[in-house]
C-alpha cells in the first residue's frame, strides 16, 4: 500500500445529500478541513479551527469509543454554548483524520 493510497472511507450527510469521501491519514489536518474541501459547506469553520465558533459541529452517527467524548475543554464549552447535550456531537476541527475514522458516518450540522 502506498502512502498516497486512499485507505479511509467516510460517509458524510449534509443538507439531505449523502456523499462517500475517501482519504488517507495526513491528507487533511482535521475533519473540518476535509469536509470544507470535499463537501463545500458554506460558513463552516469561521474561527479557522480554533474550537471557538461552533460552525463546524458534526453528529457522529456510528462513532466508536475513541471519538465520542469531547475531552478538549474549549470544545466542550462551545458545544454546551450551542445548547446541545447529545454526546455524539463534536467539533470537526478537533477530530484528526486518521485510520480510526474509517467507516465513520457523519451528519454535518447547519453552521
Amino acid at each position: 500500500m502506498t502512502e498516497r493510497e486512499k485507505n479511509i472511507t467516510l460517509f458524510i450527510e449534509y443538507n439531505g445529500n449523502h456523499q462517500t469521501v475517501e482519504t488517507f491519514a495526513g491528507e487533511y489536518r482535521n475533519l473540518m478541513v476535509l469536509i470544507k474541501d470535499q463537501v463545500w459547506v458554506d460558513g463552516m469553520g469561521e474561527c479557522g479551527g480554533q474550537a471557538r465558533c461552533g460552525t463546524c459541529m458534526v453528529e457522529l452517527l456510528n462513532a466508536g469509543e475513541n471519538l465520542v467524548v469531547a475531552t478538549d475543554t474549549k470544545e466542550a464549552a462551545v458545544i454546551r454554548r450551542m445548547m446541545t447535550t447529545q454526546s455524539i456531537i463534536r467539533l470537526s476541527c478537533q477530530i484528526l483524520v486518521d485510520e480510526t475514522l474509517n467507516g465513520l458516518k457523519i451528519r454535518v450540522m447547519e453552521p
